[in-house]
């Protein structure tokens, strides 16, 4: 009996390492774009196992969720609150088909996230995930030095974004994966491992993916996972010195200048040469810039209109202005006002609090990432970061 028991939980450990590099690879919209099943597909096949599981651990008279703590409950309370505000505000909309589907990712992605909580949330598992978002950020790098030489797979020409598409996800992913995996890297690989990783969040020439890495190479150094404890004021000083260096040298253009004068300087395109500050004052310069200015204006203009409810769900989808506001706090206060920003800062305090090692690292990350996108919760890759900074919690709480 004790044979066949450990043989499931292994079994489950697997499933669960299975899922993580489906859906945080992308592979499972990879696939579906060259040819494969649908993603709705992976979706069905992800909560069928869940509820498999649900029955398992019911019959085995074993908790759905090992270590759950207060945090586990305060998420699934707010996963819950995020549906209600769904509903409530896709009523106030136009109710167009584009809504409808705001409206549906909203659900898939609170199932999402509550599935692999509760997958997570188990000491053995979440080792398995850390061990698995390392490879994930690993793969992910050599994936954008891929498409960046080699371009391939980026929507973005110049910019590499491997099975990403989108070089503004991929960077950030690598650079919070990098963070949730790094207490599975053997200490003498982690220097290697956080500077390989900068390789590959560089050349998806996302700013805000700069400004994750950078956070997350000081604030593991200082956490003391970049070095045993004996080098460890020399490591802290270390990783402020080069993660600063390094982000204020990509920002201010002093990092392009060097480029400029390599030959990797043929590889660029326009776009990426002015996102490195070459020919440019700063690499903040260029259209995206310019327009990501203007969509802070339009949104508080439109937050001043209806300021305590906002316009309604997907209303950003549907206005004038040629893109989105850019901004998750943005985008919860034109759409659901001063009380959907409250629910999403409300997010932001429960990662923070429930944070443990990596946990608030990557909090810290997800906040900085808000101010400069506006699907975060859309997308399943971050979704998986922010299960894993509850479970982590969870499980380092017990």
């Amino acid at each position: 009996m004790s044979v066949t028991r450990n043989t499931r939980l292994k079994l489950i450990d697997a499933v669960t390492a299975l899922f993580l590099l489906w859906f945080g690879s992308y592979a499972y919209l990879y696939s579906f774009e060259i040819g494969g099943v649908k993603p709705l597909y992976s979706y069905f096949l992800l909560y069928g196992t869940a509820f498999m599981y649900a029955l398992y651990c019911s019959a085995d008279h074993r908790s759905l969720i090992p270590a759950a703590n207060r945090y586990v409950a305060l998420l699934y309370v707010w996963l819950g609150a995020y549906l209600i505000y769904g509903g409530f505000e896709f009523l106030r909309s136009t109710q167009r088909p584009v809504v409808v589907q705001t409206l549906i990712t909203l659900g898939e992605m609170v199932l999402f996230t509550a599935v692999f909580v509760a997958l997570m949330a188990e000491y053995r598992r979440l080792r398995i995930a850390s061990a698995i978002f390392a490879v994930l950020a690993i793969v992910g790098a050599a994936m954008n030095l891929w498409d960046f030489f080699i371009p391939t797979f980026s929507e973005d020409p110049g910019r590499a974004a491997g099975l990403y598409a989108n070089p503004n996800l991929a960077g950030n992913f690598i650079a919070m994966a990098m963070a949730a995996g790094a207490a599975r890297t053997p200490y003498r690989l982690r220097w290697p491992y956080v500077l390989f990783c900068g390789v590959g969040v560089v050349v998806s020439f996302s700013r805000e993916a700069w400004i994750a890495w950078g956070i997350a190479v000081i604030w593991l150094a200082w956490d003391g996972q970049l070095s045993k404890a004996r080098d460890f004021r020399l490591a802290c000083i270390f990783a402020i010195v080069m993660a600063g260096g390094v982000t204020l040298g990509l920002f201010s253009g002093n990092i392009g200048n060097i480029v400029a004068e390599t030959g990797l300087n043929s590889y660029l395109t326009p776009v990426t040469a002015a996102r490195l500050g070459i020919g440019t004052a700063t690499s903040l310069s260029g259209y995206t810039a310019d327009l990501r200015e203007q969509a802070v204006y339009v949104s508080l203009a439109a937050a001043a209109r209806h300021p305590w409810l906002g316009y309604g769900l997907g209303y950003t989808r549907e206005w004038r202005f040629p893109a989105g506001p850019q901004n998750m706090y943005l985008l919860f206060l034109v759409e659901g006002g001063v009380a959907g920003l409250f629910l999403y800062l409300l997010l932001m305090s429960l990662l923070w609090s429930a944070g443990v090692e990596s946990g608030r690292a990557l909090t810290l990350q997800i906040a900085v990432a808000s101010f400069f996108s506006h699907n975060l919760l859309d997308q399943p890759g971050i979704l998986l970061i922010l299960a894993f900074i509850v479970a982590e919690g969870a499980v380092g709480r017990t």
